[in-house]
């Protein structure tokens, strides 16, 4: 049986996590990598999205998820 590694990441602010969640998904991301870094004040979340996790977006659904948008994120 495989054990699994829990990870905890604390103190993590709901408003910019989703806030960010939401652009992403606008983008055309069905999926994403969340990666976490602990701190003693406050943990840290990286998203990262990979091309294949991205639809294809229709000109009246907004724009495309550009590397800048990413990295901003």
């Amino acid at each position: 049986m495989k054990k699994r590694n829990n990870v905890v990441l604390k103190k993590i602010s709901l408003k910019d996590f989703i806030s960010v969640l939401i652009d992403i998904y606008e983008q055309g991301a069905d999926y994403i990598d969340i990666t976490g870094t602990t701190d003693e004040q406050q943990d840290v979340i990286g998203i990262q999205v990979m091309n294949d996790y991205m639809r294809e977006i229709l000109p009246e659904e907004g724009g495309e998820l550009t590397d800048d948008i990413i990295n901003q994120l």
